[in-house]
């Protein structure tokens, strides 16, 4: 992001420096509180100990942190003042390199725990830091802004969403998110599996139905379509495993979906009436699908296979890919309908869509690669797999039916 290489200058010459107040006739170490310290050595060597501590473990991040945090009153007050700079610096470089603050918080909880994330929350609008050197959660504090450093500095920078952003997006239609909410809401407090999944069907080929319509409409304009993108963030565990139900949920939308598995996110590409379906869905699917899983696992008893995590991965991908498919089939019945009702002019607005999406993508991830999730549990993937077709999900109700819902 430009600002390894200027740190790394910086920390060889506080290294020379240091090894120089070192040497006989030096100036000493901050914790020997030498009156002639100069403000600017004080800087540097405070400097040097950051940089150790945010990388290293152990006892060397311990006796730097045990260095940061003592001292006089002098130098707890530069050690508030650089750890602010610090953060402020790579949070300006974070946010040009496509990062927005909480996402940063969620990784740094992730990485360095929920003391360090809230140093990083504590940055929103330009607020600085929370260190308070006469606290006495002073030491914790400190620990705590140089774990958030420690992550902050080797993240990469994320692909610029607002490339692939073009056309004014739609206003939202307030009664159909009312009713699409209100089905996913059933479905969720259902306890009768086949009702659950009928509701989801029907919210599926509502939203689909609707953003079929808005697309025929707006072709009519022409020009470009209305793109968008966004990262949906998941959390482990089965990270992967629940970014394949993103994806599946987002191919029934007209969506690509793109995971960064090592970061914790999804990225999705589509419009912005598709992608406020593929999120709603994914959300509800992913607590069905957690809630199924739990259930098995408490019916198999306590050291049951159900249990295993190998179970589990396998669970979610099979529960995915037949989720996948039912939702597919909800989505091709709307279309089915819409194309009897708009005729030719549909089929060519849905292959621009798509040939839209598909170039956003490849301008997004220019080397994007292709894995599969090995599944290793034959009886996670029928379990998974029963649990995503216990009932039929092709519906397919007619427009006036659904805006009754």
């Amino acid at each position: 992001m430009g600002i390894n290489n200027q740190q790394r200058r910086r920390m060889k010459k506080a290294k020379r420096q240091e090894r120089h107040r070192a040497a006989p006739g030096g100036h000493g170490a901050p914790g020997a509180r030498q009156p002639n310290w100069s403000v600017g050595d004080l800087d540097l060597v405070i400097d040097l100990a950051i940089e150790v501590a945010a990388h290293a473990s152990g006892p060397t991040r311990s006796s730097q942190l045990d260095m940061l945090v003592g001292g006089d009153a002098r130098i707890r007050a530069r050690v508030v003042s650089r750890l602010q700079s610090w953060l402020a610096e790579f949070h300006r470089a974070l946010l040009e390199g496509g990062w927005q603050t909480e996402e940063l918080a969620r990784v740094v909880r992730r990485r360095a725990g929920a003391a360090s994330a809230e140093v990083v929350r504590a940055m929103v609008a330009g607020a600085p830091a929370r260190l308070d050197p006469d606290a006495a959660s002073w030491p914790e504090t400190v620990a705590a802004a140089v774990g958030a450093l420690g992550v902050m500095g080797r993240l990469p920078r994320l692909p610029d969403l607002a490339r692939v952003r073009r056309g004014a997006p739609p206003g939202v239609d307030e009664r159909l998110l009312a009713r699409v909410r209100g089905l996913l809401a059933k479905a969720e407090s259902s306890g009768f599996p086949e009702e659950a999944e009928a509701c989801l069907a029907k919210a599926q080929a509502l939203m689909a139905r609707h953003s079929l319509d808005r697309m025929v409409v707006e072709s009519r304009v022409g020009g470009p379509g209305v793109l968008d993108g966004r990262r949906l963030w998941l959390d482990d565990p089965y990270l992967q495993a629940k970014a394949i139900l993103a994806g599946v949920v987002a191919s029934a939308n007209r969506c690509r979906a793109v995971v960064s598995a090592e970061l914790g996110f999804v990225t999705l590409v589509g419009r912005p009436g598709d992608l406020d379906a593929t999120e709603l869905l994914f959300t509800t699917l992913l607590v069905h699908a957690t809630d199924r899983m739990t259930a098995v696992a408490k019916e198999a008893g306590s050291g049951a296979r159900a249990r295993r995590a190998s179970f589990r991965r396998s669970f979610l991908v099979a529960y995915a890919n037949r989720i996948g498919s039912r939702l597919q089939e909800a989505a091709d019945a709307a279309l089915a309908e819409a194309d009897r009702e708009h005729g030719p002019s549909l089929l060519p607005v849905l292959a621009r869509q798509h040939e839209e999406v598909e170039a956003a993508v490849d301008e997004l991830f220019p080397e994007l690669v292709h894995r599969a999730i090995p599944v290793s549990d034959h009886g996670g993937w029928v379990s998974g797999s029963a649990a995503a077709d216990l009932a039929d999900l092709v519906v397919q109700p007619q427009l006036g039916d659904l805006l009754t819902l």
